[in-house]
């Protein structure tokens, strides 16, 4: 019988792991997508219950389950501390190892690997940023589809080879995207803002690597890495669908056994806050100039990421309600789109906004911006606005949570950031409680004014706005 394929998203589920930043990803699994936005209700949905189980291997991996019998199939991440932040001195390293997990194991190539898992009626991916490197796969229940996916999960995952021959079709491959990369004002937007952001910090690494760093990797630096990074002791394992506790047990128990042995990654150093404000400009041949503004914002552990989150929303993280859309779009037609947001990692991400101008109008636009953060720096919130958003984050909240997948994203949130297991129960009251004091208190104990960096890439530099 001819075994559909199933589908598994790659996009991460909450804002939290998401936030803006991209994950270097492979594998033929295609995204479900995120309820983002959803229209405001008066009643709100009740939040579908969790029973969280949670333990760890024998091994030392995290792991955290959720039975869920509503459809036949297993859903399982593994969730490395192994991003680009443990680089080193091989910018790259840790998002070409993702790359070429499912490029060969030690007894298949990448085809029968692909055709094993399609015979099964299973996918997986993998993919990378810069607190982590994740692994996914997707099966059918039924004991005669999951064993043998799972089987050949773990051989693959434990067990890559780094073949020359297929580091040098993936590297050729990397090659061309970092060159793609060059010709694009958005992507060297980015790489200067955090550069200059983050500085010696891990975080100023670029996942991609450079074209400088990547011709001097060596698949033996790959399974360096992997032995080191890809360790059971640093990894969590998350699984949610119509398995039993006892079966989410022996599965994990089996995989992390599979896995290096070693001890953990240690802790990332702290971020250091800007201690200035800074201009940074590249003259670049485009129409439009990119633009980046921001400082260093938060961790996924902050107690005042979720005031932040709120605030946020009505700032820049809405559609086109958000003051900075209103603003600088609808009003005044400086740009297309204009957005903000935190990126809360293991420590402190960027708080980011974001926005791209005709060059001509650089100036004008970057004035419009810094004045609505300024002004929503004083005021914060209004009880309206305030309200209305937390409406809109409730009332989409079950939603959003709808699908075995998107727990799955949530469960590993919560097991890699250290949050706690009934968070995703609790979550709208959090929600709920929050103030406009709130607000304006997280804001202004992670939003500093006077030392934001500001990031164009365009033609024609802007003079520094007072």
């Amino acid at each position: 019988m001819k075994v559909l394929s199933l589908l598994l998203g790659l996009t991460l589920t909450l804002s939290a792991l998401a936030g803006g930043e991209s994950f270097v990803t492979n594998g033929p699994i295609t995204s479900l997508g995120r309820l983002d936005s959803v229209a405001q209700i008066s009643e709100q949905p009740p939040v579908r219950p969790f029973d969280v189980r949670h333990w760890r291997t024998s091994q030392g991996s995290q792991v955290i389950f959720v039975h869920a019998g509503d459809v036949p199939m297993l859903d399982l991440r593994l969730i490395f501390n192994a991003g680009s932040a443990r680089d080193g001195q091989h910018p790259g390293l840790a998002s070409t190892t993702s790359l070429m997990l499912f490029e060969g194991s030690r007894n298949k190539s990448a085809e029968q690997i692909a055709r094993d898992f399609e015979n099964l009626g299973a996918q997986y991916s993998s993919s990378s940023a810069r607190d982590m490197a994740l692994v996914d796969l997707r099966t059918l229940s039924d004991p005669h589809y999951l064993d043998p996916a799972v089987d050949e999960f773990i051989d693959v995952v434990a067990h890559p080879a780094f073949r020359a021959a297929d580091y040098a079709r993936v590297h050729d491959q990397q090659m061309i995207g970092l060159k793609q990369q060059e010709q694009s004002p958005e992507a060297q937007a980015s790489r200067l803002f955090y550069s200059h952001l983050y500085g010696d910090h891990p975080y100023a690494t670029p996942p991609h690597g450079t074209l400088a760093s990547l011709r001097d990797l060596r698949p033996q630096d790959l399974q360096t890495f992997f032995s080191q990074e890809y360790r059971a002791a640093n990894a969590v394992i998350a699984l949610v669908g119509d398995i039993s506790e006892a079966q989410a047990h022996a599965i994990s128990e089996k995989l992390s056994a599979a896995l290096p042995q070693g001890p953990a990654a240690p802790p990332l150093p702290a971020v250091p806050a800007l201690l200035q404000a800074q201009n940074i400009h590249l003259e670049f041949p485009s129409e439009q100039t990119h633009i980046l503004m921001g400082t260093v914002g938060v961790s996924r552990q902050d107690p005042q990421y979720e005031a932040l989150r709120v605030g946020n929303n009505i700032l820049g993280g809405g559609d086109f309600s958000s003051l900075l859309m209103r603003e600088i779009r609808v009003k005044r037609g400086l740009s297309y789109s204009a957005g903000s947001y935190f990126l809360p990692m293991q420590v402190a991400g960027p708080f980011i906004v974001s926005m791209q101008t005709r060059n001509d109008q650089t100036a004008a636009a970057l004035g419009v911006a810094r004045d609505i953060l300024a002004q929503f720096l004083r005021q914060g919130p209004s009880s309206s606005e305030l309200q209305e958003t937390k409406n809109h984050i409730i009332g989409g909240y079950p939603l959003s949570l709808a699908s075995n997948y998107s727990i799955l994203g949530s469960l590993g949130v919560i097991a890699f950031y250290g949050l706690p297991y009934d968070y995703l129960e609790h979550y709208p009251q959090r929600i709920a409680a929050i103030t406009a004091d709130d607000v304006r208190h997280a804001f202004a104990a992670h939003v500093d004014l006077a030392h934001l960096l500001i990031v164009t890439v365009g033609q024609d530099a802007p003079a520094p706005h007072p």
